[in-house]
């Protein structure tokens, strides 16, 4: 550039946020973990790859995601029958 100035750094584009719903709390049901009932869970990061033949970059991704996880057992949602029992 002529001037001197560095060209502005691009942000990714920013993702829509999905609609807000109102939920009446009336109709919030507790869930429980299937395998040891209890009622807490906590919020955790799962990681997965894109191999490069797939990527668009060429190059191997790692695509983050989100799971909950049972506090007292560590069984994620959703894996409790996967064993095809419930303790």
């Amino acid at each position: 550039m002529t001037n001197g100035k560095k060209p502005p750094i691009p942000f990714p584009p920013q993702q829509q946020q999905p609609p807000k719903i109102a939920v009446d709390p009336e109709n919030v049901r507790p869930k429980v973990c299937l395998r040891c009932a209890s009622p807490f869970f906590i919020q955790v990061v799962t990681v997965g790859t894109v191999s490069e033949i797939m990527s668009p970059t060429g190059q191997e991704l790692i695509v983050p995601g989100k799971a909950l996880v049972c506090v007292n057992c560590n069984t994620p949602i959703g894996e409790e029958n996967k064993s095809g029992r419930v303790n």
